[in-house]
């Protein structure tokens, strides 16, 4: 027990850019470690460690530290503290301390339900007993990895370096029929109790679905009489501007991209894991100059007079919407029009922009793969590299970090909020880089789309990120990673058997939501294999190197996108497989669905 902690080199003192402590959370003992670590990087990991053991021995080791200025013997007083702390719990229980250290070691969060196990019952106990214990209460789980605190540093450095001038129009507070439905007592009940069941959540999506829209067709009309309230037609986005002699500059020709059939791992017959192609042509991706146009927040529907102009990837009468699902609107499918239901009686003005607003903006993926490609490839334009961008309000730090980085630090970015709309009398509106559709309007089309993205956008994106990215030739970035999802749906229900197992085989676990957009996307760039369950955090293979395989858990349910994320990877040029697990019985809910994947197919697939 003479060397509890790691061994490691004691590290010079690092000169690192000046850090903004105001954003380290606003208590004493926290801001006094973010100065000690500003100024000893290696600090870091030893505060990381005697935390896990407990928060008082990591507050008691800062505090002699500070008393006595000897920063210089820092490793040295860590292991006398943790020696100490160990001979006090575990006494003279040697298996309970190795037990202990070997958890510590790993970084496992159990380590923590150990110590105050042991402090109620006492280490004069067989250790086999603590070990069932904490193995059955508290599965040994590595606590997922974390760039280093220098890493940290230079990322909020760079960040800060691609600041500009936001403009914040005024919040107006409508809010949309889902979001009011959600705060009344009905919807506060289904949502803390209800929607956990199946059965219940299912049906109340289907009636939400149908009934909305029949209510507001047939009920509603007869009170409402606001006449800017009406059925007006849409217009495919290539129609319009040939029709209206609108100026349009191409970007980029249409191009191919091959999408062929990928290796699936399944001990029985893929029957749901049909090809919808086997490649595909991405239209050509242009900017159109749109006269007197109106821009609203949180959709890319554009109102032009008396039309709705949308983009040529859309597919009403096959893609259920975000507008109609949160009532902004109503498609009618058969004669090609819709009742927009918001209305800014005082839209903003502005002479000149390009707009960017999305009704999927917020989602992660969705940034990644349809809205920042657009970006890239309007920004990457050298005659538009004065004009300002619309995009949505209220977007996640890390999606506003990737715009910064796009943008430049010189652009003004207006930040539209829900219910705002912008009137424009220059438009420029991008054609689509990438599209996959909201939702299907119903699960029986085999025709539905899985998405269709462009090659030429994603390698610029990808090449653009990369003069960005934090280059830290001291941070050991993993080559093998494993994605744990810690969202309440499509989890992987024996996760913990997987973490364990791929902890055997070299990977380390990652938390990617947990991580800033750069930090997130050099993790990618420099991984030789993924393994992880469909979600968002995906969506960054965009980033990474050609020779990447990414293994992806799925469900194998109907009704599922499988060829998502295979359309996401060839227009990106790496390679994924298809691990298939087993709903859960009687969760049949296709890419939602809860299930299960047997270790011996995950060994087989890895190989």
């Amino acid at each position: 027990m003479d060397k509890l902690f790691l061994n490691k080199p004691l590290q010079d003192r690092d000169v690192l850019p000046k850090a903004n402590l105001s954003e380290i959370p606003a208590n004493e003992i926290d801001i006094q470690w973010g100065i000690a670590i500003y100024f000893y990087p290696d600090l870091y990991e030893i505060h990381e460690r005697l935390a896990l053991l407990s928060r008082h021995l990591d507050a008691e080791y800062l505090n002699k530290l500070i008393e006595t200025k000897d920063f210089s013997n820092r490793y040295a007083l860590a292991v006398e503290f943790e020696k100490t702390f160990f001979e006090k719990i575990f006494g003279q229980n040697y298996s309970l301390s190795a037990y202990a250290l070997k958890l510590l070691d790993l970084g496992a969060t159990s380590i923590t339900e150990l110590v105050k196990c042991v402090a109620v019952v006492g280490s004069n106990i067989d250790a086999d007993l603590i070990v069932a214990y904490i193995e059955t209460t508290h599965p040994v789980i590595p606590r997922a990895w974390k760039p280093s605190y220098q890493s940290q540093l230079l990322s909020l450095s760079l960040t800060k370096e691609h600041s500009k001038q936001l403009t914040r129009f005024e919040l107006l507070e409508k809010k949309s029929p889902l979001e009011k439905l959600k705060a009344t007592f009905f919807g506060s009940l289904y949502q803390k109790h209800l929607r956990q069941n199946r059965q219940i959540r299912n049906a109340s999506f289907w009636l939400w679905k149908t009934g909305y829209p029949l209510y507001l067709r047939h009920i509603q009309g007869l009170f409402n009489s606001n006449k800017s309230v009406r059925w007006i037609r849409l217009a495919d986005l290539n129609l319009y501007v040939k029709n209206s002699n609108c100026s349009s500059h191409l970007l980029q020709s249409p191009e191919i991209v091959a999408t062929p059939f990928p290796t699936t791992y399944f001990d029985a017959k893929t029957d749901y894991f049909i090809s919808p192609h086997d490649q595909y042509c991405f239209p050509e991706i242009s900017v159109s100059k749109i006269h007197k146009a109106k821009v609203y927040a949180e959709t890319n529907l554009i109102q032009v007079k008396n039309l709705v102009v949308h983009h040529g990837l859309y597919n009403f009468s096959s893609d259920y919407t975000s507008e109609e699902l949160h009532g902004r609107a109503i498609i009618r499918t058969k004669s090609n029009k819709v009742k927009w239901l918001q209305y800014d009686e005082a839209p903003e003005f502005l002479p000149a922009a390009a707009q960017f607003t999305d009704s999927c903006a917020s989602n992660y993926a969705h940034w990644i793969t349809e809205i920042l490609p657009r970006i890239v490839m309007f920004c990457g334009t050298p005659q538009y590299q004065n004009v300002p961008l619309i995009v949505d309000g209220n977007l996640h730090p890390n999606i506003m970090q990737s715009l910064s980085l796009i943008a430049g630090p010189t652009r003004e970015i207006y930040l539209l909020p829900a219910g705002r709309a912008v009137l424009v009398e220059e438009l420029l509106v991008t054609s689509p880089t990438g599209y996959v559709p909201f939702e299907r309007r119903a699960n029986h089309e085999v025709d539905h789309s899985h998405g269709q993205f462009s090659r030429t956008a994603f390698a610029k994106l990808q090449s653009e990120i990369s003069k960005s990215t934090i280059n830290n030739s001291a941070e050991k970035w993993p080559k093998k990673i494993y994605l744990r999802r810690n969202s309440g749906s499509r989890r992987v229900t024996n996760s913990v058997a997987i973490e364990k197992h791929l902890l055997k085989l070299g990977f380390v676990t990652i938390e990617p939501e947990k991580l800033g957009f750069l930090q997130q996307a050099e993790l990618f760039q420099n991984a030789d294999v993924i393994v992880g369950s469909s979600g968002a955090a995906l969506a960054n293979l965009v980033f990474c190197k050609p020779t990447v395989i990414i293994y992806i858990l799925m469900s194998h349910a109907p009704n599922t996108s499988y060829w998502y994320w295979q359309n996401i990877a060839c227009a990106s040029g790496c390679t994924v497989r298809y691990i298939l697990g087993i709903p859960m019985e009687g969760n049949h809910e296709g890419i939602h669905s809860d299930f299960s994947i047997d270790i011996g197919l995950l060994e087989r697939a890895l190989g």
